[in-house]
């Protein structure tokens, strides 16, 4: 019974494995139908030049210069001399020398003169002046003279209305002298003697502020 029904069972399998090895086994190498579609699209994507960047435009050439900034060098006109005001017109002064040449080694005079407007009056040099700013000359003498002596100047005239504090002026005219020693070895050619004349005028009312007016004189020195 065992050999009936085992007979047909074996002879089933065998037909059923021949028919499996009629058909013919996929290459080893076989892939999906999805994977070969997908290589012509990477070929072509390979293929394709690559994208250009967008064009950048060149900066921008200056081609013309700088205006050019001129730069004066010429020297600047000197400014005036004394920071002091003028002479507000009441009063005017020169300088004079008591001779237009000299020898070094001697002595010559100088003389400032000062004139005064009528109703007006300056202070004395050297003597009391009470509240009132007195006369002064300030005169630059060159390196090869010296002075001799103070300045000397006329009998001024004594205000005496106010006996605790008196004063003494000048009124129209008043000189003043000092002398002036040239040295030895002093080289010959002109020489100037410049400076000013200070001074505070006031009437029988009022003082105007001290003021002053330059001065000048020059000499020639002989061997």
């Amino acid at each position: 019974m065992l050999l009936y029904v085992g007979l047909p069972l074996a002879a089933a399998m065998l037909v059923g494995g021949c028919a499996d090895s009629s058909q013919p086994a996929a290459p080893a190498g076989d892939r999906s139908s999805a994977a070969v579609k997908a290589e012509p699209a990477a070929a072509d994507r390979a293929a394709q030049p690559p994208a250009s960047a967008a064009p950048v435009s060149p900066a921008p050439v200056l081609t013309g210069s700088a205006p050019s900034v001129s730069v004066s060098t010429a020297p600047r006109p000197p400014k005036p001399p004394g920071a002091a005001a003028r002479s507000d017109g009441v009063v005017t002064a020169s300088a004079v020398v008591d001779r237009p040449t000299v020898h070094a080694g001697d002595t010559f005079t100088i003389r400032v003169e000062a004139h005064i407007e009528t109703g007006w009056h300056i202070y004395a040099i050297d003597r009391p002046t009470g509240p009132s700013v007195p006369t002064s000359i300030d005169l630059k003498l060159p390196k090869a003279m010296t002075w001799e002596g103070d300045w000397s100047g006329p009998e001024p005239t004594l205000d005496d209305a106010h006996p605790q504090e008196p004063a003494f002026y000048y009124e129209g005219a008043a000189a003043f002298t000092r002398a002036v020693r040239v040295a030895k070895d002093a080289p010959a050619g002109s020489l100037g003697l410049e400076g000013a004349l200070h001074y505070q005028a006031c009437n029988q009312t009022s003082c105007r502020a001290p003021t002053q007016e330059p001065v000048r004189a020059e000499i020639q020195i002989v061997h």
